[in-house]
């Protein structure tokens, strides 16, 4: 991600996160808020615990996505009133005004693009009209970048082929279902890359059997992976 000398003031914080956080442990909170924060004003991780950890995992791509916005919107803007003070310092050289005052003629002048006004002011037409040119190719460039592949969710086959590749523990079945009970969607953001959820439900599992494994929660009449109330 690109860094910016200009530091940013604020930003949003989603309802998603606020109904993650919240189930959490007041140390556990805290942990997250501060890295937040952290993350968003200051471009830095902190190290976390294990259960903070999976949190974030959760938070930081919106936290992304959202900071490069802020930055894509910003250098817009900065090109756009380049564009602006140029087109006007031209718009002065036409223009007649209301005083029934005339321009002077301008004189081409060689081949060099420079041309006179009267025979005190010179002016480069070529370099004005170079920059309108890199300009529009660059927000030709911009638009093209936010065209994004198109998702194509997985088979449980696909899942399954992956979890065993890495040697995973979680249910690729139980992973394919809940994600296409929600349409793809985390939170309000369409699934870019269902391997690195895959990732984050392998974090989540082992945060959770450690604790689980500690408190006792396990089901001990089952074989089931999942402590209970693991999915509620």
């Amino acid at each position: 991600m690109a860094t910016n000398k200009e530091q940013r003031q604020s930003f949003v914080f989603h309802r998603d996160w606020f109904d993650v956080i919240s189930k959490r442990n007041d140390a556990t909170r805290l942990e997250v808020y501060d890295a937040i924060m952290e993350k968003v004003f200051n471009n830095t991780s902190a190290q976390l615990s294990d259960l903070a950890s999976v949190v974030m995992d959760f938070v930081l791509p919106q936290i992304d996505r959202d900071t490069q916005k802020w930055i894509d919107t910003r250098e817009k803007r900065c090109r756009a009133g380049a564009k602006h003070r140029g087109n006007q310092y031209v718009g002065r050289l036409e223009q007649n005004g209301t005083n029934g005052t005339n321009v002077p003629t301008l004189e081409q002048n060689g081949t060099n693009g420079t041309v006179s006004v009267s025979d005190s002011v010179s002016v480069s037409v070529d370099n004005i009209s170079k920059d309108n040119v890199i300009i529009k190719e660059k927000e030709k460039e911009d638009k093209s970048s936010f065209k994004k592949k198109n998702f194509v969710k997985p088979l449980v086959a696909d899942v399954d082929a992956y979890v065993k590749e890495k040697g995973y523990h979680i249910d690729a079945e139980m992973f394919f279902n809940f994600y296409e009970s929600k349409g793809w969607m985390i939170g309000k953001n369409k699934m870019q890359n269902w391997r690195k959820a895959v990732v984050t439900w392998e974090r989540k599992w082992k945060a959770e059997n450690t604790r689980a494994s500690n408190e006792g929660l396990f089901n001990q009449e089952t074989n089931n992976p999942y402590p209970k109330g693991y999915w509620q």
